[in-house]
């Protein structure tokens, strides 16, 4: 049997060779984001549950961390709205809003698909 997160991959794999945006062109800071948030957060975003999970916390945490200067905020923003935006899901942009302030974490930008990353990010 197929395991999910091996489905989960490919298809974000497929969803960037489609849209043009190939995994092996994305920036390193993009690579590392995903790497962090995918795994940890979107189980949490798809199917909710009664709290953020901590390893999704602990993953914004160290996200905003590598993200000290506006350009790698900006960066990281974009990445962030790219990746939710082609996961599926009702509840993800409502739940993918709130995760800073759920994980009690002063994050740059909103994580959403419709915030404007070169507007919207605060100065680092």
């Amino acid at each position: 049997m197929v395991s999910s997160m091996f489905i989960k991959v490919t298809c974000l794999v497929v969803a960037c060779l489609i849209l043009g945006i190939p995994l092996a062109n994305a920036g390193e800071l993009c690579d590392k984001v995903r790497m962090a948030f995918i795994p940890t957060c979107f189980p949490y975003l798809r199917n909710g549950g009664p709290s953020v999970p901590i390893p999704c916390c602990n993953a914004l945490k160290d996200i905003n961390e590598e993200i000290p200067d506006t350009d790698q905020r900006i960066e990281a923003c974009k990445c962030m709205q790219f990746v939710i935006t082609i996961t599926p899901g009702a509840e993800l942009p409502d739940r993918a809003i709130a995760l800073p302030t759920n994980c009690g974490i002063d994050f740059p930008f909103e994580i959403s698909p419709w915030v404007e990353c070169d507007r919207a990010v605060k100065m680092g």
